[in-house]
């Protein structure tokens, strides 16, 4: 029930003037008795209150992002195949990203050949039947094995032939992408580019 008279609230801002006052439940869950302008005020003041209390939301590095900058610390920010450094090698996922975002499912690449890796029909991929252990501890050897169709000749990955060091924990991933790379299905004929 409201009724006319001067809000008795301190610092009210229309203390002067006779207003409608109306009883009403604070935070604390006393009734004051207080005009429209200081509940708008106090209703005001503890919204700021409560949103400037909530930390701000910082934006995280991605899962992805810690990963790869682990690897790459792992590899000497050095691609395994090509001994690239720098802007030109990426983190490389050996099976895609969605199903596993861990350091050990990521190998730094030279860009090129990590397109080559990732293509719809990929070029090539690492064999764990080729595995041999390495002088340093935690990684060991593997070859690549190419792929007989498509257009191969273009490629760069055509280059390497040897053995190249990975972690030794990545060779699950390498099995599960070895795998799908050999049971793949390839277009037997290839439309080379018109030039």
């Amino acid at each position: 029930m409201e009724e006319q008279r001067i809000c008795q609230k301190k610092g009210c801002p229309k203390k002067k003037a006779p207003q409608s006052i109306a009883s009403f439940e604070d935070d604390r869950g006393s009734t004051c008795k207080t005009c429209k302008t200081c509940r708008d005020l106090d209703k005001n003041r503890r919204n700021r209150i409560n949103v400037e209390s909530e930390p701000d939301p910082k934006p995280k590095k991605s899962r992805s992002e810690a990963a790869k900058k682990q690897s790459l610390h792992y590899y000497g920010d050095t691609c395994p195949i090509t001994g690239a450094m720098g802007p030109a090698v990426e983190g490389a996922h050996i099976v895609p990203k969605d199903e596993n975002d861990t350091w050990q499912n990521i190998v730094p690449m030279s860009a090129d050949i990590h397109r080559e890796y990732d293509a719809t029909h990929p070029l090539w991929s690492f064999d764990p039947n080729t595995k041999t252990t390495s002088s340093r501890p935690g990684y060991i050897k593997l070859s690549i094995v190419h792929s007989d169709k498509g257009n191969f000749e273009k490629c760069r990955i055509k280059d390497y032939n040897g053995e190249y060091e990975i972690r030794e924990e990545s060779l699950e991933f390498v099995w599960i992408a070895y795998r799908r790379f050999m049971n793949s299905e390839f277009p037997e004929v290839m439309i080379d580019d018109v030039s």
